[in-house]
């Protein structure tokens, strides 16, 4: 069968790029595949967003409860409040999980195949995505290990405020490369999760400036696309706020008509802001790929893997002509 032609040349993971073509390659990919990028975002992630829209506007909605203020022996505002916090904080992990797997996934299957993302559907990109999850969900369990690790010791350096202001800087400092443990653990089969951490963490860190600046420059792109679809909400939010402060006989703002027109912007707001970590997450797996171009020559050994691959296929071709 004859390939399909493209118009545009692949975009290769594994290649060094300057910033501006980091940034570039970022946007070509996610251009060239968007349809598949947000066919599968609007399945994977829309109707996470359906839930996590109603637990925000739960915990707003009790935040502005007057009785948290008038009536102190009443606990049953602030447990509604603790547990929306929560179940929100839950469905957002959940949602950045399954946004980065299925990038990855995207990247993955787009480097791998001569058809690229072509016609390709989420049922395509299912096997990858779960193998993602998995790697995401042991790598998410040893965050959060470490982040109990990391508040012991916080606790524990309370009373000695420099010590305690030299960790914070040095942790700062160190989530930059710790950026890319991600991608070199979904991306290399053959890593152990302490590997991928080992060599994440060194590709990070010798490649400091370029991950900050991929990041900054994506995070900024993110958080103006998360403010264009955040605004609906806010400002309904905002006047539902006034009047409810301002104990306004309108109860127009306290109807079920106005508090689902909320609930609406809040899955605008939800799913927009999913949308717009694409870029962030996109940007970093070039980061990626071009620290790990730059430090082992990836592109080559795969090239000369190719090569030999089409050489046996050539000689067994002959064989079987004789």
């Amino acid at each position: 069968m004859e390939k399909e032609k493209y118009k545009s040349p692949r975009i290769p993971l594994y290649k060094k790029r300057s910033l501006g073509e980091k940034i570039t390659a970022t946007f070509e990919f996610l251009k060239e595949n968007w349809r598949v990028w947000l066919s599968c975002v609007t399945y994977l992630l829309l109707p996470l967003c359906l839930f996590q829209a109603l637990a925000q506007n739960i915990l707003t909605s009790t935040f502005m409860n007057v009785s948290i203020l008038e009536n102190a022996n009443d606990d049953s505002p602030f447990i509604t409040m603790v547990l929306a916090y929560g179940v929100q904080t839950l469905f957002v992990i959940t949602g950045s999980i399954l946004l980065s797997s299925l990038i990855y996934a995207m990247l993955r299957y787009y480097r791998e195949n001569d058809h690229r993302l072509t016609g390709v559907t989420l049922r395509d990109l299912k096997s990858l995505i779960l193998h993602n999850i998995k790697r995401m969900l042991i790598l998410t369990l040893l965050g959060i290990a470490l982040t109990i690790v990391v508040i012991a010791i916080i606790v524990l350096l309370i009373d000695h405020p420099i010590l305690l202001l030299l960790l914070l800087i040095a942790m700062i400092a160190l989530l930059i490369p710790m950026m890319l443990i991600l991608p070199v653990y979904v991306f290399e089969d053959d890593t152990t999760v302490f590997g991928a951490v080992s060599r994440g963490f060194t590709l990070g860190l010798n490649t400091w400036g370029g991950t900050f600046m991929v990041a900054l420059v994506t995070g900024i792109l993110a958080y103006i696309l998360q403010i264009v679809t955040s605004i609906p909400w806010y400002i309904a939010f905002m006047v539902k706020t006034i009047f409810f402060v301002s104990d306004s006989s309108n109860t127009f703002f306290d109807s079920g008509i106005y508090n689902f027109l909320l609930y609406l912007f809040g899955v605008l707001q939800a799913f927009g802001t999913y949308i717009a970590s694409s870029f962030t997450v996109t940007g970093i797996a070039y980061q990626y790929g071009s620290a790990a171009e730059e430090q082992d020559a990836i592109s080559v050994d795969a090239d000369i893997q190719n090569f030999e691959r089409m050489t046996d296929n050539d000689e067994l071709s002959d064989f079987e002509n004789l």
